[in-house]
């Protein structure tokens, strides 16, 4: 028997705790790493947490998870080519300046191609610097829901934002 789930969570619940966060107006943000995320950028492999290519790599899973699903787009997410550009040049900006990640080693093992698989990413802590977060939270407190980058359908890119004052 298929159910339907009994929690749901809404775009109104993600936008109350996305305003929770603005009052403290911060401007440092703390990203927890709790399993693996492999982040790709140009087809390199990132060893370190790039602010940019998380929130590119976050808007690519929830473009591609709401329109899989028939669902309407976010209204977090950039419409066009050049709302996504104008969004990722302001992620540029961002700072990392506390980094206490590491590359974590992992592999699993794929019933299907029945062979090794590398689930190895970015684990821990990174903290960054910015006048404004508030293009990127929406985005980002979707993404503890939906994790971020390679293998999260299998649990890797599980994350967690931290406002900073």
């Amino acid at each position: 028997i298929v159910r339907p789930p009994t929690v749901v969570v809404q775009q109104s619940d993600i936008a109350a705790q996305v305003a929770i966060d603005l009052e403290g107006r911060p401007t440092r943000l703390r990203l927890h790493f709790h399993t693996p995320a492999t982040l790709k950028t140009k087809g390199e492999l990132l060893r370190t947490p790039v602010f940019s290519v998380v929130i590119h790599r976050l808007i690519e899973r929830l473009t591609e998870m709401t329109r899989h699903h028939g669902q309407p787009p976010l209204a977090c997410l950039p419409t066009d080519r050049e709302g996504r550009n104008a969004l990722l040049h302001r992620a540029d900006a961002v700072a990392l300046v506390d980094n206490h990640s590491r590359w974590t080693e992992l592999s699993g093992h794929s019933e299907r191609t029945r062979s090794a698989t590398n689930l190895s990413g970015i684990t821990g802590t990174a903290d960054y610097a910015a006048a404004d977060f508030s293009p990127f939270l929406e985005i980002l407190r979707w993404g503890e829901i939906v994790h971020v980058g390679q293998n999260a359908v299998k649990g890797n890119g599980v994350l967690r934002i931290q406002p900073l004052s």
